[in-house]
């Protein structure tokens, strides 16, 4: 944990130092940017689950380059799937009836950095590419017994490549639209997710830069 913190700790300063060395400079500035987005999971779980919320803080170094912190979250509003619903890793202890029927909702949150860089165009429309890496957390809850917590675990690595296109208005706004193919590694095995995913990731966002 403490490593952890470090880590953001030092990514946090490298970005303070960067807006104060480039404060002067066109095109750069502290962006704020938050959206939604529906990752096809349909491997992983039912169609029919939530929307993905993100929201992402960075600094923009140049006109076409930026760093920042993002945060992302998504849960299921339906069943698991059977061809993900497996055997607890732990079958001696209890299991609540709605697991064993592969029922129950599963939150997936991500936390990590991202980079955006233009591949070409000018600032009203650009087409972008993204790369973006980090950890992130997995709970499900069978609704049988909320305190049930054997397929919970840990993301010790999550890490996505993706491109699209940002259209801009004016000094300050821009609308972003990105698909992304994620991968997704789980710290322990559990019943929800067994081993590493891929899955796609498409997202809308909406952007301010000071």
């Amino acid at each position: 944990m403490t490593r952890r913190i470090t880590v953001w700790l030092m990514v946090l300063v490298a970005l303070g130092g960067a807006w104060t060395l480039t404060a002067a400079q066109e095109g750069t500035g502290l962006e704020v940017s938050g959206g939604i987005g529906y990752a096809l999971t349909s491997r992983l779980f039912e169609v029919e689950q939530g929307s993905t919320y993100g929201l992402q803080v960075g600094y923009r170094f140049s006109p076409r380059f930026s760093l920042g912190l993002v945060y992302d979250s998504f849960s299921t509003t339906s069943d698991v799937n059977d061809y993900s619903c497996q055997a607890p890793p732990t079958p001696t202890e209890v299991v609540p009836e709605g697991f064993v029927r592969c029922q129950g909702d599963v939150k997936l949150t991500f936390y990590g950095v991202s980079g955006t860089f233009v591949i070409s165009g000018e600032r009203a429309f650009q087409v972008i590419g993204a790369v973006s890496a980090g950890q992130g957390k997995l709970d499900f809850t069978p609704p049988d017994n909320p305190e049930f917590e054997i397929a919970d675990t840990d993301i010790s690595l999550w890490y996505e490549v993706g491109a699209g296109a940002r259209w801009s208005r004016g000094e300050h706004w821009n609308v972003r639209f990105l698909f992304a193919l994620r991968r997704v590694k789980p710290k322990d095995s559990n019943a929800i997710l067994t081993t590493a995913r891929t899955y796609f990731a498409p997202s809308l966002q909406i952007g301010y830069q000071f």
